[in-house]
């Protein structure tokens, strides 16, 4: 059904990715909020879990030691497919509702946190201990 799905795209002067695999760890059964309905057509094949992955694809040079450089992060449990009553779950509503755009948030302060934290590094070396061409 949905098994190792990839898409790509560029965003905000970044590119993405995001992929999916089936979630085989996660069961309808586990959780209060599916009835006998969902179940059933969950063990039917209509719907299924997914693990979603959303990556940024950091660009960069040749020779630097951040290249070439990925940020991503993982969620599991992701319903995908048709549930009894409800609209059927694609990829593209991954990407434009849920999870996608809070995880691509995740990823976003993860890399402003990142850039901070070099940046106090970069203030806190000595001219001496910085490589030619790196400026604070």
């Amino acid at each position: 059904m949905a098994s190792n799905i990839r898409r790509a795209w560029e965003q905000d002067g970044l590119r993405w990715s995001v992929t999916t695999e089936i979630d085989h760890d996660t069961d309808p059964a586990e959780a209060d909020c599916y009835d006998k309905a969902d179940r059933d057509a969950f063990h039917n094949g209509d719907w299924c879990f997914l693990v979603v992955t959303v990556t940024v694809h950091l660009g960069g040079t040749p020779g630097n030691p951040l290249y070439p450089c990925e940020m991503s992060t993982t969620l599991g449990g992701v319903d995908f497919g048709r549930l009894p009553g409800h609209d059927e779950i694609t990829m593209d509503t991954l990407i434009q509702s849920h999870p996608v755009p809070s995880m691509r948030r995740e990823i976003m302060e993860q890399l402003g946190d990142l850039r901070a934290h070099l940046a106090t590094v970069l203030d806190a070396l000595e001219p001496t201990d910085r490589e030619p061409g790196v400026r604070s």
